[in-house]
């Protein structure tokens, strides 16, 4: 997130010569980075986080934007990967046709008219989005089209009248959509002529204020937990975003933990509609005006920036978070591992992963990351600097199909790439990366995809000094607890050991290199052993199955893995089973 203190924090770690104006809100910096000018004239906002020069900004497309996209171009902000990325193109989606025959059904269905109109929408707003009536599966649906440079690339229904088919959910959309934001078109004039930006929950609740005559809305097609990379790089433009998202617990907690979280807590003003109104669409279908939403425009404050906080406010938030079932902590493929670490991986904290080589700490942490993004679709950074992007996605193709390195077909890698398109892992890698740049990267990682989980691999790659070793492993292993508090997120950070005499028995954090600058940090410290095996070829043990019995064939250390808690801030420690199929990188719990 961007605030006062990070923008002049970074300013400083570019030893830029800057001065202090309006009381706060302006950093001005001598020399310009973009053109080098150095008259006073590179301007950063301190609550928005957007810059200017006014030297340069109308010659160079550089020369204004937010100080992300300057961290980018000067560097200090490793490009990240999708893992489906560069496969597969998609090619651009065009429903406009099909759009525009659904609105001349609807046109010439009083019935579908008529539902609208009670919904508080004009003629004027049906015509003018292009509203439509259809049925899909025997279910009549309305369909909503969102358009960019002229065509529908987005088009979703939202089932009326009776429901005869429960199965489907309320709303779907059309296969192929590109998830853009609903009226997005109207962005640009909007920045030109900076003019704040309304950002609501749905289509319905855009389409009552542009009814009622509040014409500078956009909606979020993705429900409210749903903040795009895409949509990110258009909204952090704007230097104030009124969010007026639904009245509910999920609503509000989207609208500070997803929006002004990522977009800035400086730009981001929260709307509160009165008690007892879900949305904005009810808002005006119960009688509300556009006067009275805009006097609710006036009074939306913005939220308090967090790091401060009483003993009073964290037991509140405690029982608050009981109340609404929300969980500080994400849960791992293996129950008995989310046992032993008391849950699962613990927001905030930082886990530190050794084994030695050739055991499976990638595999393990990649495991996990692939799971999460998986099954909760979190969005995950996995940093890696020993493997190559290929190796990594070939990987997770075999954790998320179950096949073996020998089932996987390099010729299919379109068709894994489609599946896994949604799947939002995040891949990083650059050989001589800093410290600087690692806590840039996650920052900007964290803003911009919305990371819920990062993994670093590892520790020791960042460190190469040959005289104050140590010490350099402390001061990253604090950096990485730091970005943990700060993002909020959970980070595995994958470290070394140092040689080992005896293989044959479990290593422990006093294994680890530099183990002295480790513990002081780390939240938790897991180990992950595997003896070496002593089985010929054909001669595992019988009890096993197949997939086992070949790894025996080909691996040096026996599936069997040990998993070992440590040393833990908030558990007793212990260890439990796991089974490495090595062929499919699979670790999997043995079932009784």
């Amino acid at each position: 997130m961007v605030t006062p203190t990070s923008i002049t924090e970074y300013i400083q770690s570019k030893s830029w010569e800057y001065r202090v104006e309006s009381a706060g809100e302006e950093i001005v910096c001598k020399v310009c980075p973009i053109c080098k000018d150095d008259g006073w004239h590179f301007y950063i906002n301190t609550n928005t986080g957007l810059y200017h020069c006014w030297k340069c900004e109308n010659s160079n497309p550089k020369g204004k934007g937010h100080l992300s996209s300057l961290k980018q171009f000067l560097g200090d902000v490793v490009n990240l990967t999708r893992i489906s990325e560069g496969i597969q193109k998609q090619e651009e989606p065009d429903f406009t046709a099909k759009a525009l025959e659904y609105h001349k059904n609807l046109l010439n269905n009083p019935k579908a008219v008529k539902y609208l109109l009670k919904r508080n929408l004009t003629m004027e707003c049906i015509e003018h989005f292009k509203l439509g009536f259809t049925q899909i599966y025997n279910q009549s649906v309305i369909s909503i089209p969102s358009w960019e440079e002229g065509k529908v690339k987005f088009l979703k229904y939202r089932k009326v009248g009776t429901d005869v088919n429960p199965q489907m959910p309320k709303y779907i959309r059309e296969k192929g959509s590109k998830s853009i934001l609903f009226n997005g078109e109207i962005i640009p004039s909007l920045l030109k002529e900076n003019e704040p930006l309304i950002l609501t929950e749905g289509e319905f609740d855009m389409m009552a204020l542009w009814s009622a005559g509040i014409k500078t809305a956009v909606a979020n097609p993705g429900g409210a937990g749903t903040l795009l990379p895409e949509w990110y790089d258009l909204l952090i433009m704007f230097p104030k975003i009124y969010v007026c998202y639904d009245n509910d617990v999920v609503g509000q907690r989207a609208a500070k933990e997803v929006v002004a979280k990522r977009l800035g807590y400086g730009k981001v003003y929260n709307v509160l509609l009165p008690e007892g109104t879900k949305d904005i669409n009810e808002f005006f279908i119960s009688g509300g005006t556009k006067d009275e939403f805009l006097e609710l425009i006036s009074k939306a404050k913005q939220y308090d920036l967090p790091g401060v906080l009483s003993i009073e406010g964290a037991l509140e938030r405690l029982y608050r978070n009981a109340v609404e079932g929300y969980e500080d902590f994400i849960r791992t493929p293996w129950e008995s591992v989310n046992k032993l670490l008391g849950g699962g991986l613990k927001k905030k904290d930082l886990l530190v992963l050794g084994a030695p080589p050739k055991v499976g700490k990638t595999t393990f942490s990649l495991q996990i990351a692939s799971h999460i993004a998986r099954e909760y679709s979190y969005p995950i950074l996995f940093f890696c600097n020993e493997m190559p992007f290929e190796s990594l996605a070939k990987i997770v193709v075999c954790q998320f199909e179950d096949i073996t390195e020998y089932e996987f077909d390099p010729m299919s890698a379109g068709i894994y790439a489609e599946k896994m398109r949604d799947i939002p892992i995040y891949l990083g890698y650059e050989p001589n990366i800093t410290q600087n740049q690692v806590a840039e990267t996650f920052r900007e990682a964290r803003n911009r995809f919305g990371i819920e989980l990062a993994v670093f691999d590892n520790l020791h790659w960042l460190v190469r000094s040959s005289e104050n070793v140590t010490a350099e492993v402390g001061l990253a292993t604090r950096m990485f607890k730091s970005l943990a508090m700060e993002l909020e997120i959970p980070i595995i950070l994958i470290a070394q050991p140092r040689k080992l005499t005896n293989l044959g028995r479990p290593m422990n954090y006093f294994d680890l290199k530099d183990s002295a600058a480790i513990p002081a940090d780390a939240d938790t410290i897991c180990i992950l052993h595997r003896d070496r095996t002593t089985h010929k070829e054909g001669n595992a043990p019988g009890d096993l199955t197949n997939t086992v019995k070949q790894a025996f064939k080909t691996e040096s250390f026996k599936s069997e893995t040990l998993f070992i808690v440590d040393a833990g801030r908030y558990t007793a420690g212990g260890s439990v089973n796991l089974i490495m199929e090595g062929n499919k990188h699979l670790f999997k719990e043995i079932k009784e």
